[in-house]
């Protein structure tokens, strides 16, 4: 009889050993990548949900001012904030309560204890109403998923006394976020149709918010000509943007407009003159507030949406009302 036939040899324990330690560290390696994208899931649970709870507190004026109100628009700017504050009542007595502080203050955890809130920074708008941005920085910590850093805004539109805040409450954050807590502010344009420029508004086409500029797949291929002129579409087979000048389509590039950064414009119609709304590359109509949107039509003088020219509202056949437009440089 050998002497393996009456059991392992140390060589083949020794490998066994090895094989089992491998299957082991693999099993652990795979156990780890579970739990991160378990940790990531919540957290995006978590900052969504601290997201809205922030939002729907800041709606309400009392707790907007409590938190802002004597401040600067440069203290809101440079980061000064340091927590939110929400208003509770005992026995008839307006109390006020700090919720969600910055980390930096008491080292306060959120969630299951893995997320951090490191700044409230406010980024000012340049609308025709004074609003800025509130913009939460999430810390998911070193062993997450994705980026490390998560940040969710809060338009907030105010009003000051003495170059300090007097008043002010959040605005809504959009349709998605009413209906899930998931739901984030979105800041590009997105176009399920063509888009006209010097051409009359459309009715049934609205500017809706997206995570990017896209153009619906079933557009209809239309000859360029000067009906035409102004009009962007999307080649799929090219992956690029078509302008028509009115003789035939260019190609005008997908890339060459930040479509993330707008202004908001609004400007009330008339009917002696024309109204100016700035140098841009391009505009849109994104909203017409008590007047038909026949009454929001566009010129930009010497629009080449290459470099910034002078846009304007035509004149109009009223005074009532306000068009809001969305302009990029």
């Amino acid at each position: 009889m050998n002497i393996n036939d009456r059991g392992f040899s140390l060589v083949q324990v020794l490998i066994s050993s090895g094989l089992l330690g491998a299957a082991a560290l693999v099993g652990i390696k795979m156990m780890a990548n579970q739990e991160k994208m378990a940790k990531s899931i919540n957290q995006k649970y978590e900052m969504a949900y601290i997201h809205e709870e922030i939002w729907r507190a800041l709606q309400d004026v009392n707790n907007c001012e409590a938190t802002f109100a004597g401040k600067t628009l440069e203290e809101v700017t440079s980061g000064k904030t340091r927590f939110i504050r929400k208003k509770t009542s005992k026995a008839d007595i307006n109390l006020y309560r700090e919720i969600y502080k910055r980390y930096s203050m008491d080292q306060d955890l959120y969630g299951v204890e893995n997320l951090r809130i490191i700044s409230y920074v406010g980024n000012r708008r340049e609308s025709a109403e004074p609003t800025f941005d509130l913009a939460i920085r999430f810390d998911k910590g070193e062993n997450s998923y994705g980026s490390r850093f998560v940040t969710k805004t809060i338009p907030v539109i105010y009003s000051t006394r003495s170059s300090k805040i007097q008043n002010c409450n959040a605005l809504p954050l959009g349709e998605s976020a009413s209906d899930s807590l998931l739901a984030e502010v979105d800041n590009s344009l997105k176009i399920e149709n063509n888009l006209g420029i010097n051409t009359p508004a459309k009715k049934d086409i609205a500017l809706d918010i997206a995570n990017a500029l896209s153009f619906s797949e079933d557009q209809e291929q239309n000859e360029c000509n000067q009906d035409m002129a102004g009009r962007i579409r999307y080649d799929k087979s090219i992956e690029n943007l078509l302008l028509c000048n009115g003789e035939k389509w260019l190609t005008w590039g997908a890339d060459s407009i930040d479509w993330s950064v707008f202004t908001k414009v609004e400007v009330s119609p008339s009917k002696t003159e024309s109204r100016p709304l700035g140098l841009y590359r391009v505009c849109a109509l994104g909203k017409a507030t008590d007047v038909p949107h026949t009454q929001c039509r566009l010129r930009g003088s010497g629009a080449s949406l290459k470099t910034p020219a002078a846009w304007e509202l035509n004149v109009a056949k009223t005074d009532i009302g306000s068009c809001t437009f969305l302009c990029f440089k």
